[in-house]
């Protein structure tokens, strides 16, 4: 039998054709399988770590909000160098001797500037995002975290003036966000105030409540929303006082705010440190014992309170035998002494300035006159138990009791508390806050806002800007880095910032 060729040449072709379908019918039947099979015996949970959580109710990031922000603002980034520029602080080694003498670079304040805005401001960011989900709103929780971004950009505001606000916190959507005016923060800080204090008041019910509490998250008030209230309005008058030398400057909206603001020692704005080994400690008490030898409270200030017998010495300076103590004394230098965010004696003292600078010094005499004796109170000074209490604190600390009893302070106060409208002055009033105000970093910007004229204070003499007080924080190097084009033109520590000028 003849073959012909093209037949044969058809016939490998055809046998060859059918075996390639078979091979790609067994791979697609193959692939199939497992995804089909996958679904059946591999459990789609398998690679999620039970241990490392995706997703997190918003109540459980506010108290890292809390921590993180009462640690920057106690911490010595803040606290540490603007007392040591105010001089309730003096730098004696290493690089607290430098930055006491003003030499203060963009390196020495990255940290500070990070914290503030990755460690509370994007957290509370976060928490108002998902806080305001259409059907799963929580207006209280988005409310505190309203209050802790304002107050954080007070803070930042007042150290470098233009800072990012609008366009940060968008992650990878935008990693060069521009700097808002000084100008422009402030009103922001007012609206998310005024925000606050709406959400705060909110009769809706937090959706979140049904899983988990807002009371055992908040770690200052306790999701008392009242008292966050209160504080957001005594934070407006505080900042809207920043303000006090600019033409739209209205002492009596500041003085509307404080009536409906913080009303006692008891109502205190402040995160509390507890003590436990030392692992949630108070960062100026860190610092202390970590940095021993690095900065002790200034004998300028001690004297001062020296001069005329303040009681509150042996809070600030603990032990008036012991030439050095610790940064913030037992107010605010103990492991376990709070951060003051805003008080009832500073509310006292705006109330004092802003009647003052309304020509009512009778108002103002009354309202100073409050002030430093809520000062005394606050730290037990003003009662035999409070100075009981004091004394067996310092016992235990191996320090010398106070040596005060409560005759003593009742004629301090009587002759220092006493003030009347023919013997107020402004002088009097900014000074007295100062000393009240005792290793907190508000009273940097009270300093600048008049000139750096209360209290009479002289740079160091081994200053590094010609006697010039500083003015401002440099801006940080990362940002410089990272937001380059972005990031204002200034000078040195000395350029002042648009909120202090004239």
């Amino acid at each position: 039998m003849k073959i012909h060729f093209n037949h044969v040449n058809l016939l490998i072709q055809n046998i060859m054709k059918n075996k390639f379908f078979k091979y790609i019918s067994c791979v697609a039947l193959l692939v199939g399988l497992l995804n089909t099979s996958c679904d059946k015996w591999i459990d789609p949970a398998l690679n999620i770590d039970p241990d490392n959580a995706t997703d997190v109710y918003s109540a459980l990031i506010l108290p890292a909000a809390e921590a993180n922000l009462g640690y920057m603002y106690q911490g010595f980034d803040y606290a540490g160098i603007t007392g040591m520029w105010l001089q309730y602080f003096e730098g004696t080694d290493r690089q607290a001797m430098g930055m006491y003498n003003y030499l203060y670079t963009s390196d020495d304040c990255d940290n500070f500037y990070l914290s503030l805005y990755s460690g509370v401001m994007e957290d509370c960011e976060k928490i108002i995002e998902r806080s305001s989900v259409e059907g799963k709103t929580n207006p209280h929780l988005k409310g505190m975290s309203e209050v802790l971004i304002a107050i954080s950009l007070g803070t930042v505001t007042g150290l470098w003036g233009d800072v990012p606000y609008t366009e940060a916190f968008k992650g990878d959507g935008n990693l060069k966000p521009k700097f808002d005016s000084e100008e422009s923060i402030y009103a922001t800080i007012q609206s998310l105030l005024d925000q606050a204090i709406t959400d705060l008041g909110s009769a809706d019910n937090d959706y979140e409540e049904q899983y988990i509490s807002n009371g055992g998250q908040d770690m200052i008030y306790g999701a008392d929303y009242s008292l966050w209230t209160k504080a957001a309005y005594t934070l407006k008058a505080r900042y809207a006082l920043r303000l006090s030398n600019k033409a739209t400057f209205n002492a009596d909206d500041c003085l509307t705010w404080l009536s409906n603001g913080i009303a006692s020692s008891g109502e205190d704005f402040q995160f509390n440190f507890y003590d436990a080994a030392y692992l949630s400690s108070n960062p100026l008490f860190e610092y202390y014992w970590e940095r021993y030898g690095y900065a002790f409270t200034n004998a300028i200030f001690t004297d001062m309170l020296a001069a005329t017998g303040d009681p509150r010495i042996v809070v600030f300076q603990n032990d008036p035998n012991d030439t050095y103590w610790s940064t913030g004394g037992f107010a605010l230098g103990y492991a376990s002494s709070p951060c003051i965010l805003t008080s009832y004696f500073e509310a006292k003292f705006i109330e004092a300035e802003c009647d003052m600078l309304k020509s009512d010094a009778a108002a103002a005499a009354i309202a100073y006159n409050d002030a430093v004796t809520a000062s005394l109170d606050k730290w037990g000074l003003t009662t035999a138990d409070g100075i009981a209490t004091l004394d067996n604190n310092f016992a235990a600390f191996g320090n010398d009791p106070s040596g005060l009893d409560e005759a003593t302070v009742t004629a301090w106060l009587a002759a220092n508390a006493a003030e009347t409208a023919g013997t107020i002055t402004m002088e009097k009033i900014m000074t007295g806050k100062y000393i009240a105000m005792y290793a907190q970093g508000e009273s940097w910007s009270d300093f600048r806002r008049y000139g750096n004229q209360y209290p009479a204070l002289a740079p160091p003499p081994a200053n590094t800007t010609n006697g010039v007080f500083p003015e401002s924080y440099l801006y940080p190097t990362n940002e410089k880095v990272s937001n380059g084009a972005n990031v204002p033109a200034r000078g040195t520590v000395t350029a002042k910032l648009w909120a202090f000028q004239p």
